[in-house]
């Protein structure tokens, strides 16, 4: 039978000078229902200080002004209960089913008060309410000594400021605010926050933890996305092509087994191998997925101690969580490459400097900064380098191999293939205008676009017209900005809506918006002039779009 503990729970208080001492007490207090001899499946408090992730969460608490620690010292996990299942209980040493779970408050709730709060008589709605306005979210800490953290999470605010190299402030946005649900004592809460979890070597390596992550984001934004644990992904990736002779201990996926876990999970992936010299739209690319839908695009890695030499055994997987806000930068210039002839655009996304990401080896919400490599011309490198040094080659490089995007079943048109289409389509709007136009792009879904046309300045019949439209659920939304030169950005001077849920020889534009700026006139001119002078294909293409330039 379980031991259980005398007390359910430790309460600790901390301020932003103890709290990394306080949290390394709570996570050392492992309660007095633990049997001497299974003591040392658990971690202890001088090797958790070796992991980065220790630094992050205490970095990550002290943002959040953590005040209180409550330790809860008998707590089932769902995810490390099924990875107990399938690889720790056939295991010799004694690994305990149940692990800890460590709450986060932003205020000094006290022992003898919580104690008396959780036995008092009050109402079920006013102890959700008062406990709801401070917390911050929770870590569940498993009872294995080289993969102590478990499933983690945590409150989000609006916009994370970080420093970049110069000392000055960073804004990020984290598109998806996943709602998390935690039963505290009987005790109903509510976040809106950021999921994350650390590998299990029994379970499920670094792109399995990706995988697990990808998954949680995932099922927020398209909703019909199944969530699998850390030794679940590993079962559903694993292929006997890489690795004919056992599944566990897991010794992680390739990127053919990532889509395929991907699959099993009611998602479809596109994936992009990443060329330095060729594929320079790389931050477009993921900016492009993440800035409105926040899809968490898995960026597969290798390291590198300089640029010619490769580590071995060096693979890793994450996942970008968030861009950098644009409102900052200045405009992106105009990609030349003398090596091809192929008419590059000019993205918007381009600009972003840093991303987000999650890392297993890291922690939440690690800044990744682009490098721009000066000796072999490469306008946009698709490498990449954590600034705080935490990896183990501190003065290499992270290059980006290849990405992989999560996908709803229905999007099947792809960021390369609009940008084709823009590419053929772009002249049409430009008339006798020298100047390239700066082209924001992303994809959005169907409320998104009613939501923008309400706030437009259209006409209310126009208006009418549009929002009582059948749309397609996904839209490739793709804005034209002119540069100026008194403001870094300006409103879009048109905008194109493509639809992404078609296939790649019957894309089809949605609607097309022309912006009230003073090229209003001239650019649907421009436009009339071209499709009147083009053939049956590019006609049917505006065919629909049509209708909101005549209304």
């Amino acid at each position: 039978m379980q031991n259980l503990p005398k007390t359910p729970f430790l309460y600790y208080e901390t301020t932003s000078d103890s709290i990394r001492d306080q949290l390394l007490t709570a996570i050392g207090d492992k309660g007095d229902h633990i049997h001497e001899k299974e003591k040392y499946n658990f971690i202890t408090k001088e090797k958790v200080k070796e992991y980065p992730t220790f630094d992050n969460l205490v970095e990550q608490l002290d943002r959040l002004s953590c005040k209180s620690i409550v330790n809860e010292l008998c707590y089932i996990d769902d995810d490390f209960l099924t990875d107990f299942g399938h690889s720790h209980v056939v295991s010799f040493p004694h690994v305990q089913k149940t692990t800890r779970r460590l709450h986060f408050f932003n205020e000094k709730i006290g022992q003898d008060f919580l104690e008396d709060f959780l036995h008092s008589d009050s109402s079920s709605e006013k102890k959700d309410l008062d406990f709801n306005d401070y917390y911050l979210g929770f870590c569940v800490l498993r009872p294995l000594p080289n993969a102590y953290l478990g499933r983690t999470c945590l409150k989000l605010t609006d916009d994370l400021l970080l420093k970049d190299n110069s000392n000055q402030d960073q804004k990020f946005s984290i598109p998806i605010k996943k709602p998390i649900y935690v039963n505290f004592f009987g005790i109903k809460l509510t976040l809106l926050g950021s999921i994350f979890i650390t590998q299990d070597s029994g379970a499920g390596l670094c792109a399995s933890a990706a995988v697990w992550m990808a998954l949680h984001i995932s099922q927020e934004i398209y909703k019909n996305v199944i969530t699998a644990s850390l030794s679940e992904i590993t079962i559903n990736g694993f292929s006997e092509y890489y690795y004919p002779t056992r599944i566990f201990p897991a010794r992680g996926l390739y990127e053919t087994e990532i889509i395929k876990a991907l699959n099993e999970s009611n998602l479809l992936a596109a994936h992009i191998q990443t060329d330095l010299k060729d594929f320079y739209n790389t931050p477009a690319f993921i900016y492009a997925y993440n800035k409105y839908l926040g899809i968490p695009c898995i960026l597969c890695l290798n390291f590198y101690k300089s640029f010619e030499e490769e580590v071995s055994n060096s693979r890793h997987a994450i996942i970008v969580t968030g861009c950098q806000d644009l409102s900052s930068l200045s405009l992106p210039e105009m990609v030349e490459t003398e090596s091809q002839e192929e008419k590059y655009l000019s993205l918007l996304g381009n600009a972003i400097e840093s991303f987000l990401v999650h890392d297993d080896d890291l922690g939440m919400f690690i800044k990744l900064e682009r490098m721009k490599d000066e000796e072999t011309k490469i306008r946009y490198a698709s490498k990449f380098y954590v600034p705080n040094g935490h990896y183990e080659y501190k003065d290499g490089y992270i290059n980006l191999e290849s990405i992989i995007i999560p996908l709803n079943k229905l999007i099947r048109v792809d960021f390369k293939e609009i940008l084709n289409l823009i590419k053929q389509i772009e002249d049409f709007f430009k008339g006798s205008r020298k100047n390239k136009y700066i082209w924001d792009v992303f994809l959005i879904d169907i409320a998104k676009y009613r939501q923008d046309l309400l706030k437009s300045s259209l006409n209310n019949k126009s208006k009418q017209t549009l929002l009582t439209k059948n749309g397609p659920r996904f839209l490739w939304q793709c804005s034209a900005l002119l540069p100026d030169e008194k403001t870094r950005l300006k409103l879009p001077i048109f905008t194109i809506y493509f639809d992404a849920t078609g296939f790649s020889d019957l894309i089809s534009i949605y609607t097309i918006l022309i912006h009230k700026t003073k090229h209003h006139s001239e650019i649907i001119d421009n436009l009339k002039n071209s499709i009147d002078q083009s053939d049956e294909k590019i006609k049917n293409i505006f065919e629909n779009a049509l209708v909101t330039l005549k209304s």
